[in-house]
């Protein structure tokens, strides 16, 4: 697998003020050494919880029509922010 980008959220809630995270940000990763291992299809189940923080129990019910499962790994060398929520 060739060298890619990862972007990923990162969050850390304040304890002492629940309205404001201490970090919200988003990140693009430099990843090498991804390796992909085995997959498998089978049957498959979703669920959206309620949250206080997000609206993800407004998309259910979903009924998946199939679920993989598979192996992967990665080496993350740095990156960068590119958006900070203030």
């Amino acid at each position: 697998v060739p060298p890619f980008k990862f972007y990923l959220m990162r969050h850390f809630p304040d304890y002492e003020n629940p309205e404001k995270p201490l970090v919200h940000d988003v990140l693009v990763s430099n990843v090498t050494n991804a390796k992909m291992g085995d997959a498998w299809e089978g049957d498959a189940d979703i669920r959206f919880m309620p949250s206080v923080f997000e609206e993800v129990a407004d998309l259910g019910p979903i009924e998946p029509t199939k679920g993989f499962f598979f192996q992967a790994g990665m080496t993350i060398t740095g990156g960068r922010v590119i958006h900070r929520y203030r």
